[in-house]
C-alpha cells in the first residue's frame, strides 16, 4: 500500500519514469493536478467568505423574525384553545354532563360513556347563563296577562 500523502503524484512519476515518451504529457498532468490541490486547499477567498457571511446573517434575522411571528401565532392559538376548553366545561356543567365527552366515549375515566346531558346535577349559575335564555327564546313570547272577568274589551266598540 502507497503511503504517500499524494498518490497522484506517485502514479505520474512511475509512469514518467516507466514512459518516458509520455513525460510531456504527464507532466502537463502533474501541473494541473499540483494547481488543482493548491485551488482546494485555498478555498474561498474573504470577500466569498463575508458575503457567505452576510447571507448567512440576513437568513438567520429573516428566521428569527418568522420565530417571532410563529411565537405569537402559538401564543395567540393557545388562548383561544384555553377558552374553548373553559367555555366548554361550563356548558358541559350548565347540561349535567360529562366534561370530558359529554357521555360520548366508552372508553372514558370520569363517565364510561354515561355522563351525556342530565347525567349529573346542574351548576345552577351556568345553567341560568345559557341554557335559561336559549330555552325562554325558544318557547316565544310569554302569553299576554288575561283582561279580568267581567272588564269590557276595548277593542270591541259595539255601535248603537
Amino acid at each position: 500500500m502507497n503511503s504517500s500523502p499524494n498518490p497522484m503524484l506517485d502514479m505520474l512519476s512511475q509512469l514518467s519514469a516507466d514512459r518516458p515518451e509520455l513525460q510531456p504529457l504527464l507532466e502537463a498532468m502533474r501541473t494541473q493536478h499540483l494547481t488543482h490541490a493548491e485551488e482546494v486547499e485555498e478555498g474561498p477567498t474573504r470577500e466569498e467568505l463575508l458575503l457567505q457571511n452576510e447571507q448567512l446573517v440576513a437568513l438567520l434575522k429573516r428566521a428569527r423574525h418568522e420565530i417571532k411571528r410563529l411565537d405569537a401565532l402559538v401564543e395567540n392559538l393557545q388562548q383561544e384553545t384555553d377558552a374553548t376548553a373553559q367555555l366548554q366545561h361550563d356548558l358541559a356543567a350548565a347540561l349535567g354532563a360529562c366534561p370530558h365527552c359529554w357521555g360520548t366515549d366508552p372508553g372514558c375515566g370520569s363517565c364510561r360513556g354515561r355522563g351525556g346531558p342530565g347525567a349529573y346535577p346542574t351548576d345552577q349559575p351556568l345553567y341560568a347563563r345559557f341554557v335559561r335564555p336559549a330555552v325562554r327564546r325558544q318557547a316565544g313570547p310569554p302569553p299576554a296577562p288575561a283582561a279580568p272577568a267581567g272588564a269590557a274589551n276595548p277593542t270591541f266598540n259595539p255601535q248603537p
